[in-house]
């Protein structure tokens, strides 16, 4: 529920910062987790129009940022 919320919310605040999502476009296709230790993990991956995506691969993430 927390990772749902949290994209929605960035997705929202990129939708209104065409300059982020410029710099979000290199990285698409990528995959990252944010630890908010020890309450929550957000995975996630670049979308091709530079929001992020909920991603729950199988695979660890290419970045863990803490």
């Amino acid at each position: 529920m927390l990772s749902s919320l949290f994209l929605s919310a960035t997705n929202h605040l990129l939708s209104q910062a065409g300059w982020a999502r410029q710099r979000l476009l290199p990285h698409a296709g990528r995959t990252a987790r944010l630890e908010f230790s020890p309450v929550a993990e957000v995975d996630f991956s670049i979308s091709a129009e530079g929001h992020l995506a909920e991603w729950s691969g199988e695979d660890a993430p290419e970045v863990c940022l803490r």
